[in-house]
């Protein structure tokens, strides 16, 4: 017969290994849960990229047709202006808005952008001098130089994933490790108990 201390510690060093199967279970589920979300959003942000790439585009290419319609009409009819360029406005103020509504107007890089449309609005209003038509043909070209550095960090961050996801798939996947290397000890100890058992009754039975 057994010790009731080693039944004790077999039953205990069972019971631990199965918690701990459960919980490497469990945290496997998490890690791929984990994955499947991160791709998803992922996902959503390549559309919002587009989206923005989109947005940019066509801020940049209406505004380019506003300036060149205010150089080659020289002396500048106001009226005849605005049926001629009227579509053009009301495009470049959708994409100004919904460019404006995807920014976070904190991090450097989208301040650089929104500083420039903002000098670009203000040029709008005294497009009739031909200084303000240039000023207006040096602001496009700094946003079409600011744009890709601005998208490139965006995409640039898709591939390294959202930072709440890396760090939880990190702990998620030390925790894994650690939860296999108690269940390897745990089973090796009751391996180990087993034996010793095994060797304890064949000395008893020579006995």
């Amino acid at each position: 017969m057994t010790s009731p201390t080693t039944d004790v510690l077999v039953a205990f060093i069972a019971a631990a290994a199965a918690s701990l199967a459960a919980l490497i279970a469990g945290g496997i589920s998490l890690l791929g849960m984990l994955t499947s979300k991160e791709q998803k959003v992922s996902e959503f942000r390549q559309v919002w990229i587009d989206a923005l790439r989109a947005d940019i585009a066509g801020f940049v290419a209406h505004a380019h047709e506003i300036a060149a319609y205010h150089q080659m009409h020289v002396p500048l009819n106001a009226s005849e202006a605005w049926a001629a360029t009227r579509d053009d406005y009301l495009e470049l103020n959708r994409s100004s808005i919904r460019i404006k509504f995807r920014l976070n107007p904190d991090e450097v890089d989208n301040q650089v952008l929104l500083n420039l449309m903002k000098e670009m609005e203000k040029l709008f209003m005294n497009l009739a001098q031909p200084k303000s038509v240039n000023e207006l043909y040096k602001i496009v070209d700094a946003l079409e130089q600011c744009a890709p550095p601005l998208l490139k960090k965006e995409w640039n961050r898709v591939k390294r994933g959202e930072p709440i996801y890396v760090v939880a798939n990190i702990v998620t996947f030390v925790f894994f490790l650690v939860a296999v290397f108690v269940a390897i000890c745990l089973f090796s100890k009751f391996l180990r108990r087993s034996e010793e058992r095994r060797v304890g009754k064949e000395c008893r039975s020579r006995w």
